[in-house]
């Protein structure tokens, strides 16, 4: 499908529109690829549950880039083809 995707240890923080760059880069330092601050719920349910979990995350801006956020239209498209891909994955 043409997307870009790699797999990265992710820092989950309640804190994510409060993190600067050096920040942020101090993080990348120790191998974090992503903040994010919605997946933790799910992981601690699965562990209470013995399920396993996972997540998918789609990027809205890079922190030490300063790239900004994505537009509405931009991320509900990368969404929508994230999901897809995965579905896709998932029947195969």
């Amino acid at each position: 499908m043409g997307l870009k995707f790699r797999f990265t240890n992710t820092y989950s923080s309640d804190l994510f529109y409060g993190f600067d760059r050096q920040t942020a880069a101090a993080l990348a330092l120790h191998g974090n690829g992503v903040i994010e601050m919605e997946a933790v719920p799910l992981f601690m349910l699965g562990k209470v549950k013995g399920l396993r979990t996972d997540a998918l995350l789609v990027v809205s801006d890079n922190v030490i880039r300063h790239t900004g956020l994505l537009g509405h239209k931009e991320l509900e498209a990368r969404m929508k083809a994230a999901g897809t891909a995965v579905l896709e994955a998932l029947t195969e």
